[in-house]
């Protein structure tokens, strides 16, 4: 495993998922797929293109946590993400239980940085989106961003538009 933690050290966030699902896929064994899973996946950018490869690995991986104890939320429980307005929301795996870290996202996709990542977007508004979520891949709390990578979710909806000007 040491020899991905430095290809994936070595690759930007937004370059970083590819390089952790050929790490997921070369690794064997399921607890060797929690740990990978646990310390990088809050480190990529830009799930989306890799949902259907990184959910099959992190089936194979079974739950995930970066928290000392194991734990995870009792489920079920309110989830909150930040996503333009023509995301696919229902099919997204990165959410929190924490509204406030949705807006923060919201604020940081209409950044100067997001810009410099690709995520910037000028077509359409971001939102906040709430749901329901049922099932988890795993638990993320090392950030203070209580992420949770949503397995099951349903009441999945828009609740807010968080930002109308965009920097152009």
């Amino acid at each position: 495993m040491t020899d991905w933690n430095r290809e994936l050290a070595l690759v930007g966030s937004e370059n970083r998922m590819p390089v952790l699902i050929a790490a997921l896929q070369a690794t064997a064994e399921e607890e060797g797929k929690r740990e990978l899973l646990a310390e990088w996946i809050n480190m990529c950018e830009a799930y989306a293109p890799w949902r259907e490869p990184l959910r099959e690995q992190m089936e194979l991986a079974g739950f995930f946590t970066d928290d000392e104890d194991g734990a995870s939320p009792l489920l079920p429980i309110i989830v909150y993400r930040a996503a333009w307005e023509d995301d696919e929301a229902e099919r997204a795996l990165s959410w929190t239980t924490k509204r406030s870290v949705a807006e923060f996202f919201c604020r940081h996709h209409t950044s100067f940085r997001a810009m410099f990542l690709g995520l910037y977007r000028a077509d359409v508004d971001i939102y906040i989106w709430q749901a329901t979520c049922h099932e988890m891949y795993g638990w993320i709390v090392g950030r203070g961003e209580s992420e949770v990578l949503a397995k099951t979710l349903t009441d999945v909806e828009q609740i807010a538009v968080a930002v109308r000007e965009r920097k152009e």
